[in-house]
């Protein structure tokens, strides 16, 4: 095994084993999972050890919580949407400096909902 992550909460999500306290890792690959003897007998002197302290652990989580994606493309077609390009955008801001209409160009935060 390359990698034995124990003393843990694992939560796996699969119904044969929801949630254990070791996984040992192969090539970037979860080989095992199960107890700490379990897995710890896998070890090898070469593997790499991280005692997770009693922490929780989401294998195979990838966060593809893109909000900041999605703010880069509003604001772009915010700023953009209907000028020639960013400094005729920001000329148009600087005339409408403090008013009402401004806050409507250069939105703030976003409305869950939308998404």
């Amino acid at each position: 095994m390359d990698t034995i992550f124990y003393n843990g909460v694992i939560r796996t999500l699969d119904q044969a084993y929801p949630q254990v306290s070791a996984m040992a890792i192969k090539d970037g690959v979860i080989l095992r999972l199960g107890s700490d003897e379990e897995i710890l007998a896998l070890k090898k002197p070469e593997t790499r050890l991280v005692d997770l302290k009693g922490r929780l652990m989401l294998p195979g989580f990838a966060d593809t919580h893109l909000h900041l994606l999605f703010y880069g493309t509003f604001r772009r077609r915010e700023l953009l949407g209907g000028v020639s390009g960013l400094s005729a955008r920001i000329g148009e801001a600087g005339r409408d400096a403090g008013s009402p209409r401004l806050a409507r160009k250069l939105p703030r935060g976003h409305r869950q909902k939308l998404l």
